[in-house]
């Protein structure tokens, strides 16, 4: 393969990996509207939230991969919804502590149990084991190339705890 053909697989790659980020975004943000009028972004707030746990704002801010500015106002919303509660901790006025309400609890609960039958995960479930480890290497080793490896595991951590499986796949 020459170099101009390697040059324009990858292009294809990022724009396929981009066309497919972005309809699984589209199928999250109906599937969080259409059963709780969340936006994606909302919803994700549910499920970094762990239950009976109280975690500062800033560190949901970097669990989500966003602005602290921008996490503020989606905690805003969520806990107007009665989603989740945020109370100033007391040590230090300027830090927000968020966990989740007890509905907030029962709606990430019924996410967890929904989020099986949307699209994109039937898509993925429809193909074959040898499939699915496939993608998932080629995947691993890109997340990899341009990922910190800490922030990596961290994040495939958090990923694994909110499934509830465990270890190494």
């Amino acid at each position: 393969m020459t170099r101009g053909d390697a040059a324009a697989k990858s292009a294809e790659i990022l724009h396929l990996l981009m066309i497919c980020f972005r309809n699984f975004e589209l199928a999250l943000d109906r599937f969080a509207h259409q059963h709780w009028e969340l936006t994606a972004s909302q919803l994700r707030v549910l499920l970094y939230l762990r239950p009976g746990q109280a975690i500062p704002a800033l560190h949901l801010a970097r669990r989500l991969h966003l602005d602290p500015g921008t996490v503020s106002g989606l905690i805003r919303r969520v806990r107007e919804k009665g989603l989740i509660k945020a109370e100033q901790l007391s040590a230090d006025r300027r830090v927000q502590l968020i966990s989740l309400t007890p509905r907030g609890e029962e709606v990430r609960k019924e996410i967890l149990e929904r989020a099986v039958a949307t699209a994109p995960w039937q898509s993925l479930q429809s193909i074959s084991d040898e499939e699915r480890q496939q993608i998932l290497d080629g995947l691993t080793w890109l997340a990899r190339q341009v990922t910190p490896p800490e922030v990596l595991e961290w994040s495939l951590g958090e990923l694994r705890a909110l499934l509830g499986v465990a270890g190494d796949r």
